[in-house]
């Protein structure tokens, strides 16, 4: 109960007639945008807009679009500066995180997966400092709803039509 709670309090929907509206804006703007289909997550359509070089970056609370494979991610944090909160922004290039860690697109995946993501509950037993030396080692024994959500990160996803225009 108390994890729906906690994904309860960082989900909400926005109705049809806000999102008529900020279409509205955006066409009056001439701001390009792009509506994802059922069943796609926005941050994997993110990350496949940074892969097709439409966009420069995943702009993003989680970290879901890294695993998904954005190249670029700008991550935006709160952070407790004493008695204040900042908003911070990490800026991690899919290239660079890789190479650094000496893990393929597969083994994110996996470590993703195995820390917790939003899809599904994290591996017990692993956390931060052990998980890349488990899941190079291939240490790490997932679930089968955990396999499915690794094959979920590593799917393509088709990007729809850019420039809408509902003038």
């Amino acid at each position: 109960e108390s994890r729906i709670d906690q994904l309860e309090k960082v989900t909400f929907k926005l109705g049809k007639n806000v999102i008529s509206n900020i279409k509205f804006i955006l066409n009056k703007l001439r701001i390009r945008w792009i509506e994802c289909g059922p069943n796609i997550e926005a941050e994997h359509m993110c990350a496949e807009l940074t892969r097709q070089k439409i966009a420069d970056y995943a702009f993003t609370a989680d970290t879901d679009a890294i695993v998904f494979g954005a190249l670029k991610t700008v991550r935006m944090k709160d952070e407790r500066d004493g008695t204040k909160t900042k908003k911070m922004f990490y800026v991690y290039e899919l290239k660079d995180l890789l190479k650094t860690h000496g893990l393929n697109k597969v083994q994110l995946a996996q470590a993703g997966v195995a820390l917790g993501c939003d899809f599904v509950e994290k591996v017990k037993g692993v956390g931060p400092a052990s998980v890349i030396n488990k899941v190079t080692n291939n240490n790490i024994v997932f679930t089968d709803h955990q396999k499915e959500i690794i094959n979920v990160f590593l799917a393509p996803v088709v990007v729809p039509e850019i420039c809408k225009s509902e003038t």
